[in-house]
């Protein structure tokens, strides 16, 4: 083989030496020839549709459970005031059927007792392969077409359905099953009509206490066969006792037609004083007394086909309510008043003088509070802390005090407890404190370590707990921490295979996972504390074959005898143990846990040993219980273990769930799209089944799925800050919504509460309260109210939820501060984010945007302060004041709190010695936390196997938290590269399996993400070993057979397969980088590598993409993830058949994410892996097909990417992402009034650290405060210097062993040159890197411009290689004239919807609305010359401008200036598009010189722009980099691997090469010796090497202007582009080498080589 290879080089080498000897060109073509791999175009699956053919199953299917349903009863959290019948709308007239009384009985309605339906049984398919389903009966024809006839068709259609809906009693009872029911009906009306039948099917599913599914008028209305408003008066229905009615249509009955049965939920009568809320009572002082004897009374009734409930009170006198008695006793503050100097107080108390001192009583005359002076009160002569217990759960403890202390609410515990007992309760800023009475409740972090028996002790100074009697007087002692009265116990959990079985034979690559032996994990166990400290593990066998429980015992004794218990929450095997396992059935292993209260609990988990003829040890991925949010739809995956070579998997997911596909899915990762026919707690059973192809015999595992509805999202509107003290305040929380359903259909409850900064003093004295008899509306004159106190409005907004399931609400809430009418300064505070962020809490990882708007009188003249209790950093930060003279403040994610789930900000207003105020209240989510202590040390790395190509490792991610999230935690692993994040996997399970780790050091890492997408991230940097000597990539990467892989069927597999193969591409691509000579490296560089990379990159991508269902997000990231690292491996070795394939799969994956309704699909880290991509795809050579379809590539999938992240937004600011010379962001408008909108939005590669708001990336989370850069100048030592100064656990720099100074992605550290293909780099000449468009826009269309989003798309220098100019001279060849030179980046500006829209794209007129475009020029810009503002159109592949020799185009383009200092060229346009800077020869040729050196004292006047020629760079030179000192024999080995017998003939090659650039050399010399004046047509086209010069010239008019000279004609001589190429052409295929002999600077003429 070595022989063979050093003969084909030497060959090669001689047949370049002829080839020299002819005329250049043919030298030339020689080079150009290369070998275009051949394949048939891409073609990718759809995603796997509803339903699936069986696969033939041994075991029995999950036997069907009845849908349990519950009786109709109030949620759990009663209002305090009840809601109230809504207005109708007006376009909905009233029901035809009047409504009862409600003081009578409810209306008759059918009798329940009537024959039940007969309602499909959900059922499993059988075991055998059934025949496929018949097919669905010819629908009846339509009649004919108009609105009632329409309408009537639906009714009659869907009374069937009504009459089963209403036979089920209660809208909850098997609505599943009424929806899929209701959804067959529906599918078979006019096609019109049906459009809308998943998203009632599942409004119907979601019901709780709306009989929606019983009323066919609503449902047809729902769909729009019916119209509330029309004029049929003759529509028909039949009552169920045969009687036929006719009249309009009524929604609240049965039949849909006014006369029919009307449907409503059992309701109660009204009984004596009953009431909905305060404002029903008659009698002056009363107050609604929510049910009746201590019982819920819910009156219900029909109203516009919805069921409207309010809880009903009896009217009790204020003064009666036991709630007043306790508020009294508060505000007494439990003390009983005396006047000092007289002993009243009794032993142990003393008589304290209080001033302002007043005793608060009731007076039953007017049902209100009164209060009297006192002189004092009587408090404990000794403050101190009475008890410490334990609550139930764990999570908190119970200081009992000897008095009422100052209310305190999230108060950090360190300003209570001595430093001490604070590092027990987890840490300065982690446990807080509140009061109530006098109670101290410590809510304790996962991360405290206090155990009963240990003594709590109170801050002997400075403590913040003291009496509300006196509150200068502190609490202080000490008290012992008893335990709780009923402690918590333990959840355990274990996951592990079902069975196991033994490894693939042979020694294949894709076997490398073999090498990970099995284990069974406890660490998914918890507690209800959220503390994972366990006090005891014990492990044990307690079934399974004798001999194999001998072996079993074993294992176990050694893991009980691990000291510390949390490193026994995984029982592992050797791999030989594992294999000597006996076969059998019914190996049973038990863990029992203790927890830090000594609680135990213990769980139990079965296993088989399987053989070679045993069917696949499937298994589901995660717990055997998994929740998962409606919204989000149903995730779920598993796994077969190992799949050896040969063998196919047959996947089958099946379920009783009446909303499961009938005939199964036969997939391995299971996913159904919202809507969804289930409602909250829904428990949904899923059977996955699997079977070897050709094989009877199948294996399965079973999950129970439970669904969450979202929380509802709650807003309040109305007064806040400083307001006057007349007139009423309105508070309305009626924009509250229900994510889960459709608006018109939602059933929310509200609750209002008021509450004085002076807490416990009350808002209101008595039973006057304002006005809540609007649902959702609180009116309040303000003369009840005190002025000069903040108040704080908090509405808590419930979500009906099925009775047994938890409860969903959240709540708003506005503060106010009542003042004199008069002038102050006012201003509304409010948080900036985008539509879907502002309906979640804040996420504490990002940066806080908030946006005082002041008004119109206040704008100039006021000074701002800004104060908060819960972010003391505020008052550091400086605010910026934006163009209409709003004031923006950015606060760092760093100084926001964690462990508080809200917090308030104030901003102080001064206006000419006049104050005013601003407040806002912003709700927090912080992202998942280590219990362990820092990130890193809940992340556990196992490196199974060390030895490159072989290697493989096990993270796994233990101790994570999130405490104000009750949802599951959900886990993401992958491995770090330079700027490439490669995720191999997400999902519910702790643990996973990384491959394709390269030889060096290795960071892999894991992040936790919480159910609102918070994350935190964690690193462990690993070291690989080289390779054997034995080691042949070639022959490795052959072996590897992607068909094989596809026909398995498995994902892990074909996954693994990716992972690896970009392991091998990657040893490909660094060593034909031939060290920092990339040219040089692809010259020797063989064709058969390039066609074995790309062969293996077209399979695996095309497999990959054919299993993924584009619908499911997870599925898409992922998939997006190993595109990338694939191509980023293969780069520069791809064919272009390749190439087309990788940008084939971007273009669909970056289409799903842009278009999915979440929101939050396109990430920082997805939009920098499409820029990966992209610039990773670019052709090797520059052909024009393959150039113009690169850049249609590129302005497709990054205007995609932009629109993402334009969804994400804050109003004002941009989210920047990008890496290898190619860069994305978008920005959202920030509107003014509604006339005015503006942005700035800037793309490169520091832009990101310029924005207003930043979003952190996971390389970012991972590698904090990162500086992207282009690439490969973000090098990997610099990663792992963050990463250690993060508390990484590397200390070592990452070098690769036998490779000298490089770094892993194969570039040199240092003196790097970056010519790696046959046409030249264009370097930036400007101080600034990044591109920007700043728009105005003014005019009546703001409001609508402002839901656009404007997206910036910079490429400069891909992979710091490829100028774009280059490939955009390729694509236009011959259309671009010859005296054009294009001297910038490309810059792409796009509009995108942020929301659904059908509004125009805004239109900007040039005056009043423009965009301002900065871009970064390249080394080509000479601003003597005519510039313009090109705009290039991907699409026809045209060029336009003002360049005389270009069409003028449409589009209006402005060149505005350029910036010497800067190097930044001004541009104003009016529209979207590409653009790039242009230059063309001064229409007035200067005259002639008679020598080559410019005119002595030659002046130039100023430039148009008043623009300073570009700076001269000095000439950069490669610099050798010294590597540490390699291990023993890594250099041996790597060497051994790479080249093997063939140095020589490699040696022999370079010096061949080197030959012909000298000859070469002297033959362009001997052509020409000298340069002209100027480029003519047919010269120097830009991108070329050679150098012309030009003259000081007049300012002409045209955008032209004069400098000094300066090299022209394709490239500055800035010593960034090689000289000495002259004669060679790169689109002959020419390659030139790095690092030749260059002209000094300011030579006017090159000087001939002497001969010889």
């Amino acid at each position: 083989m070595r022989v063979h290879i050093f003969c084909k080089a030497l060959v090669l080498a001689v047949c370049c030496l002829a080839a020299t000897q002819g005329r250049p060109g043919d030298a030339q073509q020689s080079f150009a020839i290369h070998r275009v791999l051949t394949a048939s175009s891409p073609t990718y699956g759809n995603p796997p549709p509803a339903r699936y053919p069986v696969v033939p199953t041994a075991s029995p299917p999950v036997a069907p459970s009845p849908p349990s349903g519950h009786p109709l009863s109030p949620p759990p959290r009663v209002p305090s005031y009840p809601p109230v019948m809504l207005a109708p709308p007006p376009s909905s007239p009233l029901p035809s059927t009047p409504l009862p009384s409600p003081s009578l009985p409810s209306p008759s309605l059918p009798s329940p007792s009537l024959p039940s339906p007969s309602l499909p049984s959900p059922s499993l398919p059988s075991p055998s392969l059934p025949s496929p389903p018949p097919p669905r009966p010819t629908a009846p024809r339509f009649p004919p077409s108009s609105p009632c006839s329409d309408c009537q068709f639906c009714l009659d259609k869907l009374h069937g359905v009504t009459r089963k809906a209403f036979a089920n009693l209660n809208p909850s009872n098997m609505s599943d099953v009424t929806a899929l029911l209701f959804k067959d009906e529906c599918e078979s009306l006019p096609a019109q009509y049906t459009a809308g039948c998943a998203r009632v099917a599942a409004n119907i599913a979601q019901s709780v206490s709306n009989f929606l599914a019983a009323r066919a008028g609503v449902l047809c209305t729902q769909l729009g066969a019916c119209k509330a408003s029309s004029a049929c008066n003759n529509l028909r229905g039949t009552l169920p006792d045969g009687t036929a009615v006719s009249g309009k249509l009524d929604q609240c009955t049965q039949e849909g037609v006014a006369g029919g049965s009307v449907v409503t939920l059992p309701t109660v009568a009204r009984w004596n004083k009953a009431c909905r809320g305060f404002w029903d009572c008659q009698a002056k002082g009363d107050v609604c007394l929510m049910g009746l004897n201590g019982t819920p009374q819910a009156e219900c009734f029909c109203e516009y086909g919805r069921d409207t409930c309010y809880y009903l009170g009896t009217c009790t006198p204020f003064c009666d309510l036991a709630s007043t008695a306790v508020q009294l006793q508060r505000l007494n503050a439990g003390a009983q008043d005396c006047t000092p100097g007289n002993d009243t107080c009794g032993a142990g108390n003393l008589c304290v003088s209080q001033p302002g001192c007043r005793v608060w009583s009731c007076d039953t005359t007017t049902n209100s509070l009164v209060s009297k002076s006192c002189g004092g009160r009587c408090v404990p002569q000794q403050l101190n802390v009475i008890s410490a217990k334990l609550v139930d759960s764990g999570a908190g403890v119970n200081l009992r005090l000897n008095a009422y202390a100052t209310k305190l609410t999230n108060t950090p515990c360190e300003y209570i407890f001595d430093n001490a007992t604070v590092q027990l309760l987890g840490g300065p800023g982690n446990a807080q404190c509140n009061t109530t009475n006098n109670i101290l409740y410590v809510r304790l972090p996962a991360n405290a370590t206090i155990q009963p028996n240990q003594k709590m002790v109170l801050r002997s100074s400075g403590s913040l707990l003291t009496s509300q009697a006196s509150p200068s007087a502190t609490f202080s002692g000490n008290v012992t921490l008893q335990t709780c009265s009923n402690c918590a116990t333990p959840n355990p959990v274990i996951l592990g295979p079902s069975a196991m079985e033994a490894p693939c034979a042979g020694d294949n690559l894709l076997n490398a996972a073999a090498a990970v032996p099995p284990s069974f994990d406890a660490s998914r166990s918890s507690h209800p504390s959220g503390r994972l400290a366990w006090k005891n593990v014990v492990w044990s066998v307690t079934a399974g074959p004798t001999a194999g429980q001998t072996l079993l015992s074993a294992i176990i004794s050694r893991t009980n005898n691990i000291t510390n218990p949390n490193d026994r929450l995984q029982l592992k095997l050797t791999l030989n143990e594992s294999i000597e396992l006996a076969e059998g059935q019914g190996y049973t292993i038990r863990v029992t846990l203790t927890s830090w209260l000594g609680t135990t609990n213990s769980t139990s988990f079965v296993f088989k040993k399987e053989g070679s003829s045993s069917p696949p040890a499937v298994k589901v991925v995660g717990p055997r219980v998994q929740q998962f949010l409606l919204s989000s739809g149903l995730r779920v995956g598993a796994e077969a273990g190992q799949v050896c070579a040969g063998k196919a998997v047959n996947w089958l997911w099946t379920s009783t769930w009446a909303g499961f596909p009938g005939n199964g899915v036969a997939t391995q990762q299971l996913y159904l799209a919202p809507p969804l026919l289930a409602k909250h707690g829904t428990e949904i059973k899923l059977r996955i089944s699997a079977s070897y192809s050709g094989s009877n015999i199948s294996s399965y595992d079973e999950v129970t799925m439970v669904t969450l509805g979202s929380k509802p999202i709650a807003r309040v509107r109305g007064p806040s800050g400083k307001v006057p003290s007349n007139g009423t305040l309105i508070f309305n929380a009626t924009s509250s919504r229900d994510p889960d359903i459709t608006p018109d259909l939602q059933q929310l409850q509200y609750s209002w509460e008021c509450r004085r900064e002076d807490y416990p003093n009350p808002c209101f004295n008595g039973a006057e309260q304002g006005d809540q008899s609007t649902d959702g509306v609180w009116q309040i004159p303000a003369s009840l109210l005190t002025t000069e106190i903040r108040h704080t409005i908090i509405v808590t907004v419930n979500k009906v939820v099925p009775i047994g399931t938890s409860p969903l609400a959240s709540t708003a809430s506005t503060e106010f501060e009542l003042s004199a009418p008069g002038s102050f300064p006012t201003g509304n505070l409010t948080r900036q984010c985008s539509p879907d962020q502002c309906a979640k809490p804040h996420n504490t990882a990002d940066d806080l945007v908030v946006l005082l708007t002041l008004d119109t009188d206040f704008i100039t003249g006021t000074t701002v302060v800004w104060e908060s209790k819960d972010v003391p950093g505020i008052s550091t930060l400086t605010a910026v004041r934006t163009v209409t003279g709003a004031i923006m403040l950015s606060l760092p994610s760093a100084i926001l709190p964690t462990n508080l789930d809200e917090i308030s900000i104030t901003a102080k207003l001064t206006w000419k010695g006049v104050g005013g105020l601003a407040f806002l209240k912003v709700s927090l989510d912080a992202p998942p936390f280590c219990t362990l202590g820092e990130p890193s040390q809940c992340l556990q790395v196992i490196l199974d196997n060390d030895q490159y190509p072989q290697a493989v490792a096990t993270i796994s991610a233990i101790g994570w938290r999130d405490y104000l999230d009750g949802t599951d935690l959900t886990y993401e692993f992958g491995t770090v590269n330079g700027s490439n994040v490669n995720l191999q996997q997400s999902g519910s399970t702790t643990t996973a399996v990384v491959l394709g780790l390269f030889y060096g050091q290795v960071t892999l890492y894991g992040c936790a993400v919480d159910s609102g997408g918070g994350r935190t991230c964690a690193s462990v940097t690993i070291t690989v070993r080289t390779p054997p000597a034995t080691f042949d990539a070639r022959l490795t990467l052959s072996s590897i057979n992607i068909s094989s892989v596809t026909s398995s069927r498995s994902r892990t597999k074909l996954f693994g397969a990716a992972n690896q193969c970009g392991c091998l591409f990657r040893w490909f691509q660094i060593f034909s980088s031939f060290g920092h000579h990339r040219r040089l490296g692809r010259m020797l560089q063989t064709t058969e590598a390039n066609d074995a990379v790309s062969t293996q990159t077209i399979g695996l991508i095309n497999a990959i993409m054919e299993g993924t269902n584009l619908e499911d997000l997870e599925q898409v990231k992922l998939t997006l993830s190993s595109v990338t690292n694939t191509a980023n491996n293969a780069a520069n070795l791809l064919t272009a058949e390749a190439a087309k394939t990788v940008l084939a799969a971007l273009d669909k994956l970056i289409t799903a994410l842009s278009s999915s309704s979440n929101a939050a699909a396109v990430s920082t880290t997805a939009a920098t892996q499409v820029c990966s991509v992209l610039a990773a795809a670019v052709s090797p050579t520059l052909i024009q097909d393959s150039s113009i379809s690169w850049l249609k590539n590129v302005a497709s999938s990054t205007s995609k990417a932009a629109a993402g992240l334009g969804k994400q937004a804050v109003p004002g600011s941009f989210l920047a992402a990008g890496t290898d010379g190619i860069y994305i962001s978008a920005a959202a408008l920030a509107l003014t009034g509604d006339s005015f909108a503006y942005t700035t939005v800037r793309s490169g590669p520091t832009a990101g650290a310029t924005a207003v708001a930043t979003r952190r990336s996971t390389l970012e989370l991972l590698v904090p405060q990162v500086e992207l850069q282009p690439y490969p100048r973000f090098q990997l030592e610099n990663s792992v210097r963050k990463l250690q100064e993060a508390g990484a656990s590397s200390s070592n720099q990452i070098f690769v062993a036998g490779v000298g100074g490089k770094d892993l992605d194969g570039t040199s550290a240092a003196g790097e040159s970056s010519d790696a293909l046959p046409y030249s780099r264009r370097s930036l000449i400007t101080t600034s890197t990044n591109a920007e468009a700043v728009l105005t826009f003014s005019g009546s269309s703001a409001v609508d411009a402002s839901t656009f989003s404007l997206g910036l798309t910079h490429v400069t220098q891909v992979k710091d290689t490829t100028a774009v100019a280059d490939v955009l001279v390729s694509a236009l060849g011959s259309s671009l004239p010859s005296d054009v030179v294009l001297a910038s980046g490309m810059v792409d500006v796009r509009w995108s919807y942020v929301t659904s829209s059908s509004l125009p794209e805004p239109t900007l007129d040039g005056t009043n609305s423009y965009i301002t475009l900065t871009i970064p020029a390249t080394s080509s810009y000479n601003d003597a010359k005519v510039k313009a503002c090109l705009q290039y159109d991907s699409s026809s592949n045209t060029i336009q401008g003002s360049l005389s020799s270009l069409t003028a185009g449409t589009a209006t383009a402005t060149f505005v200036g350029y910036d010497g200092n800067t190097g930044l060229v001004t541009c104003r346009i009016t529209a979207p598009g590409t653009y790039i800077v242009g230059l063309a020869p001064p229409r007035s040729p200067p005259p002639a010189q008679s020598s080559s050196q410019p005119p002595a004292g030659a002046s130039s006047p100023p430039s148009t722009g008043a623009s300073s020629p570009p700076p001269v760079m000095k000439e950069e030179k490669t610099e050798v980099v010294n590597s540490p000192p390699p291990e023993k024999d890594s250099s041996s080995i790597v060497i051994g691997g790479i080249v093997g017998g063939v140095g020589g003939a490699m040696l022999i090659a370079v010096i061949a090469a080197l030959v012909i650039l000298q000859r070469r050399q002297r033959q362009s010399i001997r052509a020409s010796n000298t340069v002209s004046v100027e480029v003519g047509p047919g010269g120097s086209r830009a991108g070329g090497s050679n150098a012309t010069w030009a003259f000081a010239q007049p300012p002409a008019t045209d955008g032209s202007g004069p400098v000094t000279p300066v090299a022209t004609g394709g490239n500055v001589d800035t010593g960034e582009q090689p000289q000495g190429n002259y004669n060679l052409s790169p689109s002959a295929g020419d390659f030139v080498l790095p690092n030749t002999p260059k002209n000094a600077p300011g030579r006017m003429a090159l000087p001939a080589l002497a001969e010889g």
